[in-house]
């Protein structure tokens, strides 16, 4: 009954507006006429003109695939939500997490929503002795946090530079979430430029999308001449699916490592055009034929019989299969640095994240035109607000807040990073790591939108 009121308010105030300017809108174009009538999407209408035209006595309403509503840092915020509890020592469940979120947080989702991105980073629900279930996150994801906090504790002691790398998307429609108008703002608002409900205008859908690629460190910002900028060629989807090996390798191996100071530790996620092997560290998988299985065998020399079958050639190459190799930290460690990557599912570790947000705000506040080259000149523009002291604030927030909370959440401190031997008869002496405090100018980097 609310979404037929919906609709009935919508066709009256689609009637009032053309009585309004005096003339019919889309007068010539029924279904267009009909969407904008009633608020409801062309698509939506000619599948329920089709479905009537079947015979069905009911009209059936449409939901698109359900998928999740939050995006990379609204994650990592879910992440500390589900550690605040562990710390309390509160009972934890959808509901609560849910109820949090909203309060403290300002995240409205729906519980099915919250269940699919508890899955997504890798909790799940476990039972403890008593036959109560619990939720607990991956032991084999919380491993590799703790040794990417080690590496990247031990290559600042060792003075490395830390460049962070990453890419990131922005539409050629990307604007402000909200505005301003003097009355509830709907479809058919936009169609008058002056009077009561007007707004600014926006283009439906999110148009083109470019694909950003960058990197910096401390004291510099983003490093000047490494950016890069393209048109991607699918509008829809998982932006890191128009980033190709070869575009990466080129721009890993031309642009970035020639200008990289001293020795450096390059941070990156593990995707996929990222973690390539060497031809010499790969193996054989279950989709491999059992043909190249044995002479993958033959090759090292590894003893097996002619008459065994796929699973247990299979279980040979799991025991002797090759230390990972990826080429993307050969060509590095030609050019005399170290690559370190980041733990799955914690965007929240790199920097640059941040700075995404920033340039994205700057593009949504200053898009006006919606065209393509306007939005690439505004990204271009935005760099200049990245300077080398906003750097250092957002990489001091990573390291003195997210990656202390980190350390404390596993039950690690972090002068365990290094132990300190002390041989027999020296004074037992040693110095600890102090603690450093967020100042007030960093606080607000957690509601970052990006």
């Amino acid at each position: 009954m609310s979404n037929f009121s919906h609709v009935l308010r919508n066709i009256r105030q689609f009637f009032e507006k053309e009585k309004t300017t005096g003339k019919p809108w889309h007068i010539n174009n029924v279904t267009k006429r009909l969407s904008v009538a009633t608020g409801l999407s062309k698509t939506t209408i000619c599948k329920l003109e089709s479905h009537n035209k079947k015979g069905a006595s009911e009209l059936t309403t449409f939901r698109p695939t359900a998928r999740c509503k939050l995006d990379s840092f609204d994650l990592s915020l879910l992440r500390r939500c589900i550690h605040s509890y562990y710390k309390e020592g509160q009972h934890l469940t959808l509901d609560t997490l849910q109820k949090r979120l909203k309060d403290q947080h300002d995240i409205s989702v729906s519980r099915s929503s919250v269940y699919r991105s508890v899955l997504k980073m890798g909790f799940r629900f476990y039972k403890n002795g008593f036959g109560s279930r619990l939720v607990k996150e991956r032991q084999d994801i919380v491993c590799r946090r703790h040794e990417y906090l080690r590496k990247i504790k031990k290559a600042r002691l060792d003075g490395d530079i830390i460049v962070y790398v990453d890419e990131t998307w922005v539409n050629a429609n990307h604007c402000m979430k909200g505005e301003w108008s003097d009355s509830s703002v709907s479809d058919t608002s936009k169609l008058v430029g002056g009077g009561r409900g007007a707004c600014k205008f926006t283009p439906s859908g999110k148009g083109k999308r470019l694909i950003v690629l960058d990197a910096g460190c401390r004291n510099v910002g983003l490093i000047p001449g490494v950016g890069e900028v393209f048109v991607a060629q699918n509008d829809g989807g998982d932006y890191h699916s128009e980033m190709n090996h070869k575009h990466f390798f080129s721009w890993w191996k031309i642009t970035l490592l020639p200008v990289l100071p001293g020795t450096s530790t390059i941070v990156i996620d593990k995707a996929s055009y990222r973690s390539m092997l060497t031809e010499d560290s790969r193996s054989p998988t279950t989709a491999s034929r059992i043909g190249d299985i044995r002479d993958w065998l033959r090759k090292r020399r590894l003893p097996f019989n002619d008459d065994m079958i796929k699973a247990k050639l299979l279980e040979i190459v799991r025991r002797n299969k090759p230390r990972p190799k990826y080429i993307v930290d050969e060509l590095a460690m030609e050019a005399g640095h170290k690559v370190l990557r980041l733990p799955p599912r914690h965007c929240e570790l790199n920097p640059i994240e941040l700075i995404w947000a920033k340039m994205k705000g700057h593009v949504a506040r200053q898009n006006s035109s919606f065209k393509l080259k306007d939005t690439m000149a505004l990204f271009q523009k935005s760099r200049a607000l990245i300077t080398p002291a906003y750097w250092n604030r957002c990489e001091d927030h990573v390291i003195l807040k997210i990656e202390k909370e980190l350390w404390r959440t596993g039950g690690v401190q972090e002068d365990e990073v290094a132990p300190v031997v002390i041989p027999l008869g020296e004074a037992d002496d040693s110095d600890s790591d102090s603690d450093g405090e967020l100042s007030e100018d960093e606080e607000g980097l957690d509601d970052t939108d990006c």
